[in-house]
C-alpha cells in the first residue's frame, strides 16, 4: 500500500518512470487492485510505458471488476486511442481525496491540502472547491473564510456548481463576508444554471422568502421543481409544500404526495416528517395512522425534532 501511495504522489507531481511501472506490475500480479488500476492508467496516458489502449482497458477492467469504482469511471472515459480524459490534475485530486477521507491510508488534512492545491493549480474545479472546504471548515485549525473564498471563486469560474453554490451560501449566511442576499441570488443562479440541485433549492428559498429579491412563488416553484429533478431533497420538499398549500398554483394533493415521498426517499428528515403529516391529516386519501407513524419515526431517526415529537405523541 505504501508503495502504491508513493507512486501516486509521483504521478501527481511529475511524469511516470519505468520504476513506477515495475511497482504497479508487481502489485497487480500480487492481487493488489490499486496496482492494476494505476498500471491501466499508465497505459492510457503513455507515460513511463508505451501507450497501449487495449492494455489500458484490460487493467482498468481488472480493477473495476474487483470493485475499484474510480477504475470503472475511467474505463467509461476511455473512448478511443487518441483521447482519454484521465489527466494529472485528476490524479492529484484523487490523492487529495484519499487523504481527506482516509481512503486506504491514514487521514491527513495537511496532505489533502497539498494535493488539492496541486489539482487546483492545474485548473481542476473540484480540486479548488475541495481545497476551499478545508479552509472553510477549519480542518487545519481555525476557519479561514477569506482563504476559502479565493478558491471557491476559482472553482465557480471553472464552472463548478458546488463552488458557485458555496459562494452563495457564504453571502446568504454572512460567513467571512457581510450578508448580502443580492449576491447570494447571483451565485445561486450561476450554480443552478450549472445543474446544482442544492443551488436551485437555495435560489427557490430566497424567492419564497423575498430575500434579496421580491417574493415570487412562480419562481419558487420553477427553481424548486428543477432542484427536485436534480435530486435535491429540499427542492422536492418545497415543491410538495407548494402543491399542498396552493402557493401560486391550484392545490393538488396527489402531486404534493409525490414530491413529499421523493424528498423523504432522498433522506430529508424534514421531508419524511412532512410526508408523515400528509398521511396524518390527508385531505385526499383520509388519515392513515400507520403510515404517519412510520414516517414520523423515519423523520425522527434522520434528526428532525418535529418528527420525534409527533412520533412520541403517537406512541402514547
Amino acid at each position: 500500500m505504501k508503495i502504491l501511495i508513493f507512486s501516486l504522489m509521483i504521478l501527481c507531481i511529475s511524469h511516470l518512470s519505468a520504476g513506477n511501472i515495475a511497482n504497479y506490475k508487481d502489485a497487480c500480479r500480487n492481487g493488489e487492485v490499486q496496482g492494476c488500476y494505476y498500471l491501466g492508467l499508465s497505459y492510457a496516458k503513455g507515460e513511463g510505458i508505451r501507450k497501449d489502449i487495449e492494455n489500458a482497458r484490460m487493467f482498468l477492467s481488472l480493477a473495476c471488476d474487483e470493485g475499484y469504482h474510480q477504475a470503472c469511471d475511467d474505463l467509461k472515459n476511455l473512448k478511443n486511442e487518441q483521447r482519454s480524459s484521465i489527466n494529472d490534475a485528476e490524479i492529484c485530486f484523487n490523492l487529495g481525496y484519499a487523504y481527506y477521507k482516509g481512503d486506504g491510508i491514514e487521514k491527513d488534512y495537511k496532505l489533502a491540502e497539498k494535493y488539492y492545491s496541486l489539482a487546483c493549480d492545474q485548473n481542476n474545479a473540484e480540486g479548488c472547491f475541495s481545497l476551499a472546504l478545508i479552509y472553510k471548515k477549519g480542518f487545519l485549525g481555525n476557519r479561514n473564510y477569506q482563504k476559502a473564498m479565493v478558491f471557491i471563486k476559482k472553482a465557480c469560474k471553472l464552472k463548478s456548481g458546488n463552488g458557485c453554490r458555496s459562494i452563495g451560501l457564504m453571502y446568504k449566511n454572512g460567513q467571512g463576508v457581510d450578508r448580502n442576499y443580492s449576491k447570494a441570488i447571483k451565485y445561486f443562479k450561476k450554480s443552478c444554471d450549472l445543474d446544482s440541485g442544492d443551488g436551485c433549492a437555495n435560489l427557490s428559498y430566497l424567492f419564497s422568502k423575498g430575500l434579496g429579491v421580491r417574493r415570487n412563488y412562480q419562481k419558487t416553484r420553477e427553481y424548486s421543481k428543477k432542484a427536485c429533478e436534480l435530486s435535491s431533497a429540499d427542492g422536492c420538499g418545497t415543491i410538495g409544500a407548494i402543491y399542498y398549500n396552493g402557493f401560486s398554483v391550484k392545490k393538488n394533493y396527489i402531486k404534493a404526495l409525490k414530491y413529499f415521498k421523493k424528498s423523504c426517499n432522498l433522506n430529508s428528515a424534514e421531508g419524511c416528517t412532512n410526508l408523515a403529516a400528509y398521511y396524518y391529516d390527508s385531505l385526499a386519501t383520509g388519515r392513515n395512522k400507520k403510515l404517519a407513524r412510520k414516517y414520523f419515526k423515519r423523520g425522527c431517526d434522520l434528526g428532525d425534532k418535529r418528527g420525534c415529537q409527533w412520533y412520541r405523541k403517537m406512541e402514547r
